[in-house]
Order: structure tokens, then sequence, then C-alpha cells
């Protein structure tokens, strides 16, 4: 028996690095898993080939508010509903810049377009996610949304604008939820 049995846990960016990971960890604790990620040469579909039938993968970009709710209705439908959300879709500065490291990235360097790309993905996705799902926590008195993030040093970095800026906005904003 698994500490997480009759859990069902909602993961965005599921497909693979840690999303990938804390479904896998999910999975063997007991928990059903509702794996959202975009559809990306296959590996959301390796993911549940791997995870099993506790693992379902739905093809989603968590920037879209219908696809949002559309996640959170394929859990319904599948498993009765979830009861946690982990916010883990993002995309780091190697999408801006794939050798940030040894090159840094001035912020005045950083396209409007990439500033808001990054902003929707890392930000954006996760309050679109919360709000999809906390209806359904209220009505169960009950729930969990853990907002994957960054550390302090990271977000104030020189060089990793707009990534850094992202994950500080979700800080502030996972303190400031308010439930009822």
């Amino acid at each position: 028996m698994g500490v997480l049995d009759g859990k069902v846990v909602i993961v965005t960016g599921a497909a693979r690095g840690l999303g990938r990971a804390m479904s896998a960890g999910l999975v063997a604790a007991g928990a059903r898993v509702v794996g959202a990620d975009l559809p990306d040469g296959g590996a959301l579909d390796k993911a549940a080939r791997e995870l099993g039938p506790a693992f379902l993968p739905v093809e989603a970009d968590v920037t879209d508010e219908q696809a949002c709710r559309r996640v959170v209705d394929e859990a319904d439908r599948a498993f009765g509903g979830a009861g946690a959300l982990i916010n883990n879709a993002g995309i780091g500065m190697g999408g801006i810049n794939r050798h940030f490291a040894a090159s840094p990235t001035r912020f005045w360097e950083v396209t409007p377009e990439q500033w808001r790309e990054v902003l929707e993905i890392n930000a954006t996705s996760q309050f679109l996610m919360a709000r999809a799902l906390v209806p359904a926590l209220i009505a169960r008195k009950w729930g969990r949304i853990v907002n994957v993030t960054t550390s302090y040093p990271t977000m104030v970095m020189t060089g990793f604008t707009p990534y850094g800026p992202s994950k500080a906005t979700v800080e502030a904003s996972t303190v400031a939820l308010d439930g009822p």
C-alpha cells in the first residue's frame, strides 16, 4: 500500500526532466498522475508506457486557459478528479541563449517576445492551472498546489533575465495565493 493511494495529482511538464521524475515518484507512491505536456517527439507517450496505467498523458499547452481546463476535466473523467497540482512546466535560460552560463544575456538583449514567452510558460501557466483546479479543491475542502520555482540567488542573478524574474513572479504569486 502506497502513501499516496487514492490521490490524484496533475503534473505539468511531465514528459521529461523534473516533471518526469516527480511523476514516477508519485506513481511509485501509489498516486494516479495526470501528466500534462506539449506534444513533442513522443516523450509524453514514452512516459506513459514506462509509468503504466496510473499515468494518464494529456497533451496540453498550459499557457492556454482552455487547455488547462481540459487537463482538469481529463483528471475528472479518468480518475474522479485531482486533489493536487504540481506546476512544473517551464523554460530555462537555454531557450534564450544556449551559452548563457559562459556568455550571460544582458537584459536589454532579450526581445519583448522572449520576455513574454518565458513569463507565459513559467508564471502565467501556473496561475492558469491553479485557477482551473481550485474550484474542485474548494468543493472537496482539500487540496494541494506545489509551484516549482528556483533559488533566490538565481532569481536575481545577472544574465538570468527573464528566467529569474519569471520565477520571482511565481514565488510572490504563491505567497499571495489565498484560499476560501
